[in-house]
């Protein structure tokens, strides 16, 4: 949910929904897991660069969700705009962009 509010930028209910996931998870669940350290992850972001989400996580996100959906043609022209962001990536960030 907290990444859906990065989206429409409405980020102070996206902290309220990366606190929120801290306190849901249950330890028993993977996906729990990852979504309380992708959360603190976020929140750590904010804390050093008054940004949640990366410019380019917020793009590998969206072509991550058509490639699930085989819109393929619209993941490839979203991943264009990497190129863009290229030189600023930082080293975890260059290698998902080689990997996509």
């Amino acid at each position: 949910i907290g990444v859906c509010y990065c989206f429409v930028k409405d980020y102070a209910k996206a902290i309220a929904h990366f606190r929120k996931s801290l306190e849901w998870v249950r330890k028993e669940y993977a996906f729990d897991v990852f979504a309380a350290r992708k959360s603190k992850q976020y929140l750590d972001n904010y804390k050093h660069t008054k940004q949640l989400m990366s410019p380019f996580e917020m793009i590998h996100f969206e072509a991550r969700e058509r490639i699930k959906v085989n819109l393929l043609e619209e993941a490839l022209t979203i991943l264009k705009q990497i190129k863009q962001l290229k030189p600023s990536l930082n080293p975890d960030s260059r290698g998902l962009y080689y990997y996509a």
